[in-house]
């Protein structure tokens, strides 16, 4: 029949006998078994990596989803600044001049422009924590720092303003509460704010979680722009991002660096 196991192999005096059990393997221990990135041992390949985010970085110092020359981008800005600071001295030129472009194409509300998400918090949490990387490792002459923090200052300002009564965010301001753009916007704030906004976030996903530990969420992707496209995995994983971001372990804490 399809789909049957194959049968037990025989011989001449029956069916072969059955295999040993396998012995129940030993648990690794922390000491064995690391999930840490060693930067000296993948040094040529995070260079690698660098590399090719200098080389795609726009003239006007953002970067593209795609294609150098292609419309720079606040949320792929962001991510680019957030992943070169892993060597701030050695990318920070490139750093520098995408804090530039972020702080002047902040809209007046505090907010950039979505790109390829329909939620406001993707390119602001992006965006937040590249600047932060800029100012953390000091990368900025004075007059741009002074311009980043206040650029900081907006977008979170924004999302605190803007949570909803259920204590969720939406995709824009006035927008049914759900769970991705409530990740996006935890790890925008930060543990640093008010422990009101990020109680009253936890409470809505908690309600929010399926059985499973899953979530359910509104699709975020826009693909092609501007229609939506659904992609389940997205809001457990951004879910968890902003609650790491915004409850971090001693152990997440790095110092110096903004979670």
């Amino acid at each position: 029949m399809p789909g049957s196991p194959p049968a037990r192999p025989t011989t001449a005096a029956g069916p072969s006998p059955k295999a040993s059990p396998r012995p129940t393997p030993t648990p690794p221990t922390p000491s064995s078994h690391s999930f840490t990135v060693t930067p000296a041992r993948h040094a040529h390949t995070l260079e690698r990596g660098h590399a090719y985010l200098r080389r795609i970085q726009n003239p006007d110092g953002g970067w593209p989803v795609y294609l150098r020359t292609n419309p720079s981008e606040a949320a792929m800005t962001g991510g680019a600044m957030t992943a070169l600071a892993d060597r701030p001295r050695a990318n920070a030129a490139a750093i520098a001049s995408g804090a530039r472009w972020l702080i002047r194409n902040q809209q007046s509300d505090g907010t950039f422009e979505r790109g390829w998400s329909l939620s406001e918090g993707n390119a602001l949490f992006r965006a937040a924590h590249g600047l932060h990387a800029a100012l953390d490792h000091r990368l900025l002459d004075p007059e741009t720092a002074g311009h980043a923090r206040r650029a900081v200052h907006r977008a979170t300002s924004y999302l605190r303003t803007t949570q909803n009564n259920d204590g969720g965010w939406g995709h824009r301001h006035g927008s049914p509460s759900d769970p991705i753009s409530t990740g996006y916007a935890l790890a925008a704030l930060g543990p640093t704010t008010r422990p009101t906004v990020l109680h009253a976030a936890g409470a809505y996903l908690s309600t929010l979680q399926q059985p499973d530990g899953g979530f359910d969420s509104v699709p975020d992707t826009a693909s092609p722009r501007p229609i939506p496209l659904d992609l389940p995995a997205l809001a457990p994983a951004y879910v968890l991002r902003g609650l790491t971001h915004a409850f971090p372990t001693p152990a997440q804490a790095r110092p110096g660096q903004q979670q």
